[in-house]
Formats: C-alpha cells, sequence, structure tokens
C-alpha cells in the first residue's frame, strides 16, 4: 500500500531523472573527446540535428529562427543545471508559482558561495558538491575541444 501511494510515485520520478540527468553528464563527459578526436565526427558537436536545418540565407548563413547548433544547446542545458534549484544549489525559500513572476527572483538565493555583492554562503551538502563537479567536467570538457584537434603546421612546416 505505501509503495502504490502518489507521494512515491513522485518520489521515485525525481530520483530516477536524478539518476538518468548524471548518466547523462558522465557519458557526455567520456564521450565528447572521442568525437572530438575523429575527424568524421568532429562538425557534429557544432552541427543542427538533420531534420531541423534551416535554409542559408543569401550571404550563406543561416536564418535567425534556425534551431541552434547542438553544442549550444548542451551548453545552455548545462548552465541551467549548475544553478538547479536542489541539484547543485540549495534553497532556503521557494521560488515564484507563476513563470511570469521570474523577473522578481532573488539571484542571491541560486549562487554557490559568499562573493562579492553576496556575503552570506548558502551552505552545501556532498550530494550538491558531487553535481557540481560533474557539471564543471562536462563544461571542461566541451570546452577542450582544441585539445584533440590534430597540430597545423606553421609556415608550411611539419
Amino acid at each position: 500500500i505505501f509503495f502504490s501511494s502518489p507521494p512515491f510515485h513522485l518520489f521515485f520520478l525525481i530520483f530516477y531523472f536524478l539518476f538518468l540527468v548524471l548518466n547523462c553528464i558522465r557519458l557526455l563527459t567520456r564521450l565528447l573527446p572521442y568525437l572530438f578526436e575523429d575527424p568524421e565526427w568532429r562538425g557534429f558537436f557544432w552541427s543542427t540535428l538533420p531534420g531541423q536545418q534551416g535554409d542559408p540565407d543569401k550571404s550563406g548563413r543561416s536564418s535567425p529562427d534556425s534551431p541552434p547548433p547542438l553544442a549550444q544547446s548542451l551548453l545552455n542545458a548545462v548552465l541551467d543545471l549548475l544553478f538547479c534549484p536542489d541539484f547543485t544549489v540549495v534553497v532556503r525559500k521557494s521560488g515564484p508559482d507563476n513563470p511570469d513572476d521570474l523577473c522578481n527572483v532573488d539571484s542571491c538565493e541560486y549562487i554557490w558561495e559568499a562573493g562579492v555583492g553576496f556575503a552570506e554562503s548558502q551552505g552545501t551538502t556532498g550530494a550538491l558538491d558531487s553535481h557540481r563537479t560533474e557539471l564543471l567536467r562536462l563544461l571542461l570538457t566541451c570546452f577542450s575541444e582544441v585539445m584533440y584537434l590534430p597540430p597545423v603546421a606553421e609556415g608550411g612546416s611539419v
């Protein structure tokens, strides 16, 4: 009877989502270096999905309403997760109920440590630090694409 109650289902779904997100982060952290090294896959990171490509304009650039590259979507998702309540930051009070009220959210509630502009530390747990570390590893991997490129000869010598 306890396992069939709705709060348990919600808890299970949240736990499963957290497990899924962390495993995706770990998988991408280990997979992206191989994509960066392989010449056939190197451009995949900065491409759009095949069915979503926008029509280029006369100058050869994509139109403003074309979908963003996969890299941009991944980086936006990682940046959102870096300041996600109860995933990487401690939440002392609940956020707004209406998405239109987001302009009234105090950004100091969603920081990691005390610093310029906010003197109080929010506190942390081992799980939050672990999630932050996984996200920062993925971010570092995304920005280290240059390390996996073959060396370019300067002045024609190898």
